[in-house]
């Protein structure tokens, strides 16, 4: 059974307007490939809100060895740009596997290459006047997701 780490919450029900990164950034105390080795840990990514305004929104998780992310700064996971009409609000957050072709949704494991400090970064095309996202962490994804989302990246 998936449970959410509240100290695993990049952003819960954040109000995406323009290009940003995330509310909270998570230090995963260890410098280098934080990961332990075998350890599988899910970036998440959902819509909550209908967004509406803008063109398109991307979502990253983004590494760094410092908190302000001007040192070995990069970019683990990154979805595809997901149009306005894609990025709809799902009703419900639990079932199984989801199948394939929904939108509003990103499920990717995390790769080797953690560095000390994570955060997930919005990337938008124009200007959003509707809508918000949760992305967080998760050890596993079985039981989170609605049936009527699939991941827009894998690794």
């Amino acid at each position: 059974m998936s449970m959410k780490d509240l100290n695993l919450v990049f952003d819960s029900k954040f109000a995406v307007t323009t290009t940003a990164a995330s509310t909270n950034t998570l230090d995963m105390v260890a410098a280098g490939d934080a990961m332990p080795a075998g350890e599988l840990v899910f970036f998440v990514a959902q819509v909550r809100t209908t967004f509406g305004g803008g063109v398109s929104l991307q979502v990253q998780l983004q590494t760094a060895d410092d908190v302000n992310f001007n040192v070995n700064a990069s970019t683990l996971i990154q979805s595809s740009a997901i149009a306005v009409a894609n990025l709809v609000a799902q009703s419900s957050v639990v079932g199984s596997a989801p199948p394939a072709n929904a939108p509003s949704f990103v499920a990717a494991v995390l790769p080797v290459g953690v560095r000390r400090f994570l955060r997930a970064y919005y990337i938008c095309v124009g200007t959003f006047t509707s809508g918000n996202i949760d992305t967080s962490l998760f050890n596993t994804i079985d039981k989170l997701l609605s049936p009527t989302l699939t991941p827009l990246i894998k690794n």
